[in-house]
């Protein structure tokens, strides 16, 4: 009986010593014939990291992207895409198989619950390089209402 509760106590210890807090920020947004949009991104989730089956959980944040024709002006909803994000979680894409990107992972179906700004709805994918581990970098892929679509270059961090 004494080793059924040692197994069980290893095995909770580490499947949760395998779950990451991550946090990404924004380097910079870049669309077909802009290289670098403004954007302003704060994305908070815990990583579970196993190749094509890891889960993200717990997604909480958002995604401001301006419009690259609103120069000079300080990011706002009158001249931003804004994505808001509150997911229980997403399961890494087994389909994903990327010929350049190895260990990139996505997770298709990373969209905005709710949006305000230039236009309505958020939808896209996110894609993570988890071949680092304390540092690491990420895109989101994402379409905005009928007329934006960009990728938003991110650096992210766990511990």
């Amino acid at each position: 009986m004494k080793s059924i509760y040692l197994a069980m106590s290893i095995f909770l210890a580490v499947s949760a010593a395998a779950t990451e807090t991550v946090e990404c920020k924004a380097i910079k947004a870049v669309q077909y014939g802009e290289a670098n949009m403004e954007a302003n991104v704060d994305l908070r989730f815990e990583l579970n990291r196993n190749a094509n089956d890891s889960i993200i959980q717990n997604i909480r944040g958002h995604v401001f992207v301006k419009s690259p024709y609103e120069e000079g002006q300080v990011m706002n909803e009158e001249n931003a895409y804004m994505g808001y994000f509150h997911m229980s979680s997403l399961k890494a894409n087994s389909d994903y198989n990327p010929i350049k990107y190895k260990d990139w992972f996505q997770f298709k179906d990373f969209n905005a619950q709710r949006t305000s700004g230039l236009e309505d709805g958020m939808w896209g994918s996110l894609v993570l390089d988890l071949s680092s581990d304390d540092q690491f970098n990420a895109r989101y892929i994402f379409q905005a209402g009928d007329h934006m679509g960009a990728t938003v270059l991110l650096k992210c961090s766990s511990n």
